[in-house]
């Protein structure tokens, strides 16, 4: 078996977990946003703004949410640049098996 055999499976075994969780991922994202989506609508439907303490809950629904939904975004980017990572290295590993 030469070098080059034994990078290939490993190669597209890599690439294909990564394509499945970048997949699963971007489901679970949306699915996420549309669930938000329609219980934010109902929260909006429902509330009274001329009350004041249901607008403090509001209020203060929005200031636990926003930091939660950046954090979120903020992992995802840095789970996108590990995977970058790991795709240049399996890329330089194909590179220096094909010199041989």
């Amino acid at each position: 078996m030469t070098s080059n055999d034994s990078v290939s499976p490993a190669r597209h075994a890599a690439l294909a977990a990564i394509e499945k969780q970048e997949r699963f991922t971007r489901i679970a994202i949306l699915g996420a946003g549309i669930i938000e989506g329609v219980l934010l609508a109902a929260i909006l439907m429902a509330i009274d703004l001329s009350n004041p303490t249901q607008r403090l809950i509001l209020l203060s629904t929005f200031l636990i949410y926003l930091p939660l939904g950046l954090g979120m975004l903020a992992l995802a980017s840095h789970n996108s640049r590990h995977t970058r990572t790991i795709l240049m290295a399996l890329q330089l590993i194909s590179d220096g098996s094909d010199k041989k």
